[in-house]
């Protein structure tokens, strides 16, 4: 009885020895791997740029470059008919109405007799116009198309007693000043501001192979106080122009 006690104590006792070498194993196995672990994090770590919280944000420096400067693109020179260069007057001075972005700085003028309207028509022009012929130029006087020909224009329309005699400044019914800046279109009556002195001749009074009569002409009209009257056109130019009876 005793010596199986004994047998049974021995085995027991083995049992246990064997159940905590298996624990010991287990837990450096585990220990092992958890090592294996925290070495490759802390190699990656030191492989890293090292930042701490504190260190400051890398500084980033721009070199502003000069910009490179062009010379804005000259004007095309518009090659004048000789003909219409022939034909041009005259023109000085200025006009200013509201809608225009500047004012009319005028260079040349023409004027046309308008058959059946006993009407002289008296363009000024601020730059060459842009007409293939001096028939072109014409046929866009006499129809009001000037905007064909020139983007910004005026012009005079003086009309005449159909009883009068004498054209000269007596017989004049009716003068309209009308400025063309693009779109915008301003009319404005210029009778009171016009100084003409010396006269025309009736086109079926004029010899076929004289002269091209010429009208000589001053008008003025300062702005007022802008308070008064806001917008109020204003000019003063001088001209002399050839008034084309014919084609």
């Amino acid at each position: 009885m005793a010596a199986g006690s004994r047998s049974t104590l021995t085995l027991g006792s083995l049992m246990l020895l064997g159940f905590a070498a298996a624990m010991v194993v287990h837990f450096f196995s585990a220990a092992g791997v958890h090592t294996t672990t925290r070495g490759a994090v802390e190699a990656i770590s030191r492989a890293l740029p090292q930042h701490t919280a504190f260190d400051p944000a890398p500084t980033v420096t721009l070199q502003a470059q000069p910009l490179a400067t062009r010379a804005p693109p000259k004007k095309p020179k518009v090659r004048v008919d000789p003909q219409i260069a022939r034909s041009l007057g005259e023109a000085s001075g200025k006009i200013h109405f509201e809608g225009a972005g500047e004012d009319l700085q005028l260079q040349s003028s023409i004027g046309v007799w308008l058959p059946g309207q006993n009407t002289v028509r008296i363009v000024l022009f601020e730059s060459a116009p842009q007409a293939a012929s001096l028939s072109e130029l014409l046929d866009a006087i006499r129809s009001g198309s000037l905007h064909t020909v020139a983007e910004r224009v005026a012009y005079i329309d003086m009309h005449f007693s159909s009883s009068a005699q004498i054209l000269d400044n007596n017989a004049v019914d009716s003068a309209r000043l009308t400025a063309i800046d693009g779109a915008a279109v301003n009319t404005v009556n210029a009778f009171s501001n016009i100084e003409w002195v010396g006269r025309l001749l009736s086109p079926q009074d004029l010899p076929s192979d004289g002269p091209t009569p010429k009208i000589s002409m001053k008008a003025s009209r300062e702005s007022l106080d802008p308070d008064e009257e806001p917008g109020r056109p204003s000019w003063q130019f001088a001209l002399n122009a050839p008034v084309i009876t014919r084609d």
